[in-house]
């Protein structure tokens, strides 16, 4: 199906591109969120009325999504919620749970659908994440779902730890890497001498 983007896309285009999608992909996502137009002969004459207007738009959106990305950018958010002994949430986090925290915040207009989130999460733990506000502007972050902010701030300190654990870990077996390639050098010379000793030695009796 041909349509005419109404605003920057990835690399589907630029606004007031002509392209080809698939017809699901346009009325279930693109249509409904006035991203695109039916590429109609109509459309074109409207969309060409309304370029000026349309461009200035998609600029303060661009504008908006830049803005938004200093700040959110890398940013842990903690999002409390009840939940059972093993961790599993009464309920769950959604995208449009997480866009109104972010909008709340920073007083924003994110949509759901701009929140890279495949299915709701459901339990206590810590969750990175990727927002898609405008065009190729992607903003990674991480949601901290936790009972508390006490909580919230265990899981931080846990994770701390096994990342420097995990960067011991590391290190140690670099070491012990190092440490064998030493000891294979130094036994290397003393192998092939002793290689050599019985060459030399019938060298010797054929010359006697």
């Amino acid at each position: 199906m041909e349509i005419i983007l109404m605003e920057n896309i990835g690399k589907l285009g630029k606004v007031g591109d002509v392209v080809t999608v698939r017809p699901g992909y346009a009325r279930n996502y693109l249509f409904p969120m006035q991203k695109a137009l039916r590429a109609s002969e109509a459309n074109k004459t409207i969309f060409e009325s309304k370029r000026s207007e349309i461009e200035k738009k998609n600029a303060d959106s661009q504008q908006n999504a830049d803005s938004l990305s200093k700040k959110l950018n890398g940013v842990d958010f903690i999002l409390t919620r009840q939940a059972g002994e093993t961790g599993r949430l009464y309920g769950s986090v959604s995208a449009r749970d997480i866009a109104e925290h972010i909008n709340k915040k920073f007083g924003s207009t994110v949509d759901a659908h701009a929140v890279r989130l495949r299915t709701p999460l459901k339990e206590i733990g810590i969750f990175p994440l990727a927002l898609v506000p405008y065009g190729d502007v992607m903003i990674n972050f991480r949601i901290i779902v936790a009972q508390s902010e006490d909580e919230a701030k265990s899981l931080l300190e846990a994770e701390k730890d096994e990342s420097e654990k995990a960067k011991k870990r590391e290190a140690d077996d670099a070491k012990k890497t190092l440490e064998a390639e030493k000891k294979a050098d130094a036994e290397a010379p003393e192998e092939e001498a002793e290689e050599a000793a019985p060459a030399m030695e019938e060298s010797s009796e054929k010359d006697s």
